[in-house]
């Protein structure tokens, strides 16, 4: 017998989605910070690697985290080279 995962209450493993197990603005800043992650790869392709699983990239819980205030920067500097 295979054992199932957890899942939540939409029926999403964890492996399958991270970002659906976080409330609302964890979801949004996770999400704005896996953005952030691919433009600094388009720009410095290093180090890559084969797959980001869950455990590659951080789940951002505030504002206040380092990596929720290195992806507004990086907003900031493309709205600004954009304009």
């Amino acid at each position: 017998m295979v054992a199932s995962l957890p899942t939540n209450e939409f029926g999403y493993a964890f492996l399958d989605n991270p970002l659906a197990h976080l409330d609302t603005t964890a979801r949004l800043l996770s999400a704005f910070v896996t953005w952030a992650h691919g433009l600094w790869l388009t720009a410095c392709p290093w180090p890559l690697a084969i797959e980001y699983g869950p455990g590659q990239l951080p789940l951002v819980q505030g504002l206040g985290e380092p990596a929720s205030l290195v992806a507004g920067a990086m907003l900031l500097a493309v709205l600004a080279a954009s304009w």
